[in-house]
């Protein structure tokens, strides 16, 4: 029922998450390790597809852990 661009970048998001929850890498470079060409493009999607912002996920994150 979505497009497939939404869903590609849906994929992209959760790839993301997966590599944040993992600490092994800086935020700066999640977007490139996703197939994202810059920053805002990967922040508006993100906060798009989960409701939050990148840095509020990792935030998140750390509150649970």
């Amino acid at each position: 029922g979505e497009s497939l661009l939404l869903a590609i970048n849906r994929k992209r998001i959760e790839k993301a998450q997966a590599l944040m929850r993992s600490g092994q890498y800086k935020l700066t470079d999640i977007p490139e390790l996703t197939g994202y060409s810059n920053m805002n493009t990967f922040r508006r999607n993100f906060q798009q597809i989960t409701g939050v912002s990148p840095s509020q996920f990792l935030e998140n994150k750390e509150k649970k852990e």
